[in-house]
């Protein structure tokens, strides 16, 4: 399987003007790459992925031209891109120059199992953290707001979101707060519940995945100034936690990575 890779600044601490404006596609696990000039302007933190039919599409992000995010100087994006072709420079489409959704970066983007996609939360800096859900069913060409208020107190910080095998979706919400919510949409995103409320510290960043069984695996997070390194796991679709591992042992880390292959390895 095919490995692709866009955005982010290639700049200092104090430039981060140098933005990456391309796309690099690696088709044999990581070993070599190579890149494809794109349509859309460099940008930080924009969704990319892949919906059922195979369609790649390019979300959102922001583009920042001062060194400090927050002053002012930063153009969030609401555009969607789409390719059915992802090694060419010349298959990018633009579905949407202006979706409905305010420009949001973070992990925030799903593809469900009917070819659509759904746009859970975000944030924008200097604003806040967002409670909206949108729907798009033409691959990102048009939307329709789900609920301006998945969360009924306020919007997580930078939470974990992750759907299930049968398109449930599961917020594992963010932010330092003893209390930290696990709600859950079993319709799209149209109507919320919470199903578990403080089942680990709070924290904001960590990451979850699902396995083939639909198990929940989350790991790590942050809440300055402590960084966790601890696993937990749910076989109830959030609504009970258990801690599989206090520990890991690779340090305590916010932001990263994570991924399960087809075999939950």
């Amino acid at each position: 399987q095919a490995l692709a890779l866009v955005g982010g600044f290639a700049g200092t601490s104090t430039n981060r003007q140098v933005f990456d404006v391309k796309l690099w596609l690696s088709e044999d696990a990581g070993s070599t790459w190579s890149s494809t000039d794109v349509p859309w302007t460099g940008r930080l933190g924009p969704g990319l992925l892949q919906l059922k039919s195979g369609t790649l599409l390019l979300l959102g992000g922001c583009e920042i031209s001062s060194t400090n995010p927050g002053s002012g100087n930063t153009n969030y994006s609401s555009d969607v891109w789409a390719s059915s072709s992802i090694g060419q420079s010349d298959s990018w489409s633009l579905k949407t120059d202006s979706a409905p959704w305010t420009g949001r970066m973070g992990d925030v983007w799903i593809a469900l199992t009917d070819n659509s996609v759904l746009c859970v939360c975000g944030y924008k800096y200097g604003t806040g953290y967002f409670n909206d859900v949108w729907r798009s069913t033409d691959e990102g060409a048009t939307w329709i707001q789900q609920t301006s208020t998945a969360f009924l107190d306020d919007a997580p910080t930078e939470p974990s979101v992750v759907a299930m095998n049968n398109d449930t979706i599961v917020v594992i919400g963010g932010g330092c707060s003893a209390d930290i919510d696990v709600i859950r949409s079993d319709n799209l995103g149209v109507t919320w519940r919470v199903v578990s409320t403080d089942p680990f510290p709070g924290r904001a960043r960590g990451r979850s995945v699902v396995t083939s069984d639909n198990a929940i695996i989350f790991v790590g997070g942050s809440c300055h100034p402590t960084y966790f390194n601890d696993v937990w796991a749910s076989n109830t679709i959030g609504s009970e936690w258990f801690e599989v591992l206090p520990a890991a042992p690779w340090s305590g880390r916010q932001g990263f990575g994570m991924a399960i292959g087809k075999d939950d390895h």
